[in-house]
């Protein structure tokens, strides 16, 4: 292993001894890997009651976080990271109050 491919690996490994970060890329994985089933079995339905067709609309969910994605990756690289996470920390518990009654249903 190069010089910068060691660093890169020892790094990893400190921060991966972190048990906070250690739970927060397990908790990562773990909604990435439910996704993953959910998009499949839902294509899979899909299909199964409309063919092809179906399957196709059912990729249309994507389009407003594609969409999203073009005009946040530019306001991102264009603005400045802190006050981003400032703001990012002051509307989290206003977000988590408004979901709270959603998640109750």
């Amino acid at each position: 292993m190069d010089g910068a491919g060691a660093e890169t690996a020892g790094l990893t490994r400190r921060t991966l001894r972190n048990a906070g970060v250690r739970g927060v890329v397990a908790g990562f994985a773990a909604v990435t890997l439910a996704e993953w089933v959910l998009g499949t079995t839902l294509a899979v339905h899909a299909y199964g009651v409309g063919g092809a067709l179906a399957v196709g609309l059912i990729g249309f969910r994507f389009a407003p976080a594609a969409l999203a994605g073009l005009w946040t990756t530019k306001l991102a690289d264009h603005a400045q990271r802190h006050r981003i996470l400032e703001s990012s920390r002051r509307t989290a518990p206003s977000t988590y109050t408004c979901a709270r009654p959603l998640s109750s249903t």
